[in-house]
């Protein structure tokens, strides 16, 4: 894979040094400068998986559902924690529960870097390239997701686990089927399921997604379950009342009731788009025979999908990348593509800083790099 002029690999390297610098740097000044404020800068969200587990073993799992009372045990930690109600099915709650015998900050800093060391080594098993890893590491992604103290590390690490073991499809379904602890990631990512054709990572993907169910359900009770579905409604509405911020969110959806379209015309044009998502990734597959490009475009068409997508949810992105760029290195790099490299790696960053409104493009860009890579691997002698 040649590189054009302008950006030698001396170059990259420094810029990927410099963001993971500046990663480092952040959380330390937010510390020394305003420690109290420091809860409502890092983990923001992460406050709310660690009340949930403490609470679970306080009250009961069924109260982890009631949004005032999990505000309430939250600031018990943080006085000006957010009100961030559970929309979580029993399976994430039961995954969380491990946060029990900390305090927050050190739950907080458990959780965030072992994700951290988690994504780190999971892509480094996927490419094999220390240098491809610390770039994967110095994505604006990256940092945004641990600065939430979001679980979109953790997601990214179980993807690209199972792309790693391609070739071994019932272990791959029994990692896919761990996204089902966010159901609406879990539904479009599904689509690699489709795409790949195999019984194999159905059974292995239905398995884990079971036993993850059922452990939840014979830990708390079933009645957990008619609360979690109870609750699906009012995050429902809450998205498209935007009591759920849409600048912070990454769908088509989110961004056209931001610009004043309304809710029936929002849900109609992301229907669409996902159809859309779903129609490229099958041009991508029929077009090629690589299975980094049948993977990269499944995830990327897949969260097309979801109405409901957050900015840390983009660091999914980082695989499709990653499986990108292994392709590249066999196929050689098709013309601009370098250029939308830098487009989807530094567009969450001004997306973060409310600069632009654009998350929601991401995956259509990714998408379309799949199908221009696609092209140059389809050409004679390199299918």
């Amino acid at each position: 894979m040649t590189l054009p002029h302008w950006l030698p690999v001396w170059r990259l390297d420094l810029y990927a040094r410099l963001l993971l610098l500046l990663y480092l740097l952040l959380p330390a000044i937010w510390l020394v400068t305003d420690f109290s404020q420091a809860p409502g800068v890092l983990g923001r969200d992460f406050i709310a998986f660690w009340a949930a587990a403490k609470l679970t073993s306080a009250q009961s799992a069924l109260a982890v559902y009631q949004p005032e009372i999990l505000l309430s045990f939250s600031r018990t930690a943080v006085p000006d924690a957010f009100d961030l109600p559970w929309f979580y099915p029993p399976t994430y709650l039961l995954m969380v529960q491990w946060l029990r015998p900390f305090s927050y900050p050190e739950a907080f800093a458990y959780f965030t870097g072992g994700s951290i060391v988690l994504y780190g080594f999971a892509v480094y098993a996927l490419c094999r390239s220390k240098r491809m890893t610390c770039y994967a590491l110095a994505l604006p992604f990256v940092f945004i997701t641990a600065q939430y103290g979001q679980n979109g590390l953790l997601l990214a690490a179980i993807v690209a686990a199972a792309a790693r073991m391609h070739s071994r499809p019932f272990i791959s379904g029994v990692l896919l089927g761990l996204l089902c602890i966010k159901p609406h990631l879990f539904i479009g990512l599904g689509l690699l399921l489709i795409t790949c054709a195999s019984p194999a990572m159905w059974g292995g993907a239905l398995l884990s997604s079971l036993v993850l169910a059922v452990s939840a359900t014979l830990m708390f009770s079933p009645a957990i379950w008619v609360i979690f579905f109870e609750t699906l409604d009012r995050a429902r509405l809450l998205l498209e009342q935007g009591v759920l911020p849409w600048w912070q969110m990454g769908s088509l959806f989110s961004g056209l009731r931001q610009w004043g379209v309304d809710v029936t015309g929002s849900h109609a044009l992301q229907l669409i788009w996902g159809l859309l998502g779903l129609l490229m990734t099958w041009r991508v597959i029929r077009s090629t025979r690589r299975w980094e490009l049948h993977w990269a475009a499944s995830i990327a068409g897949g969260l097309m999908v979801s109405p409901f997508l957050y900015q840390y949810d983009m660091v999914l992105l980082a695989i499709p990348l990653v499986l990108l760029v292994m392709s590249a290195c066999k196929d050689g790099l098709p013309g601009g593509q370098v250029q939308a490299f830098l487009v989807v790696a530094m567009l969450p960053l001004l997306d973060y800083l409310n600069l632009t409104h654009l998350n929601w493009v991401l995956p259509a860009i990714v998408l379309f790099m799949c199908w221009r890579q696609s092209r140059c691997s389809s050409l004679p002698g390199r299918s």
